[in-house]
């Protein structure tokens, strides 16, 4: 699939989800849902955008659902999204203006953020270099935590949140390890594993709180 080709399929995605409705009994009710658009940046200095890329985020009362599509990364290597989102960004004190974020990495350990670090999403990289993740994370959700090390409360504010939506590289493709690669922060990457040391995230994108 063309660079060109993602961002359309993306944006189609999220304006079908859009419109879904919920039904009770004969009346069918639409639920209230917010839609926003993010570019995906390079977490280099300066934040330059990745050329092509879409990230888009659905919000409705209580679940958040992005779908983010990006390039650029190394065929047959494995990246892995993540949720970053921060309960209560009106509490972070690091803001990028790169990103227009209120929110920046050091807020992730003050506890007042009401930050959580979840797995979303993985995929092999396709033969051009890209990626097309999605997930969805509902209000009280605090499976697949990052680590022990890194908070996970669960998305408690679907409206007021800062969603940043980190892509973590995990290095070429391990066989014996593939599953590890796909779902947890460091698959493949630990000490005496055949990528120990490189994964990393390396793009991004936020979404601001309502």
């Amino acid at each position: 699939m063309s660079r060109s080709a993602v961002r359309p399929i993306v944006v189609a995605l999220a304006l079908a989800l859009a419109a879904a409705t919920v039904s009770t009994g004969e009346v069918t009710l639409h639920e209230p849902t917010t839609n926003s658009w993010a570019p995906v940046v390079w977490l280099s200095p300066g934040f330059p955008i990745v050329s092509g890329s879409s990230s888009v985020l659905r919000r409705t009362s209580d679940v958040a659902t992005m779908h983010i599509a990006s390039s650029g990364f190394a065929p047959d290597t494995v990246v892995t999204a993540w949720w970053v989102v921060f309960n209560y960004p009106l509490n972070c004190t690091h803001p990028n203006t790169a990103t227009n974020s209120l929110c920046g990495g050091p807020d992730i350990a003050n506890p007042a953020t009401g930050t959580t670090y979840q797995w979303a999403d993985g995929q092999v990289v396709h033969e051009e270099g890209e990626v097309a993740l999605k997930a969805s994370l509902a209000v009280g959700d605090s499976t697949h935590c990052a680590s022990a090390a890194l908070p996970c409360v669960g998305l408690l504010d679907v409206g007021g949140a800062e969603y940043h939506i980190a892509l973590r590289s995990m290095g070429p493709i391990v066989p014996s390890l593939l599953s590890a690669q796909l779902t947890t922060l460091n698959g493949g990457c630990q000490p005496g594993e055949p990528n120990a040391g490189r994964c990393a995230n390396v793009q991004g994108a936020a979404h601001l709180g309502r």
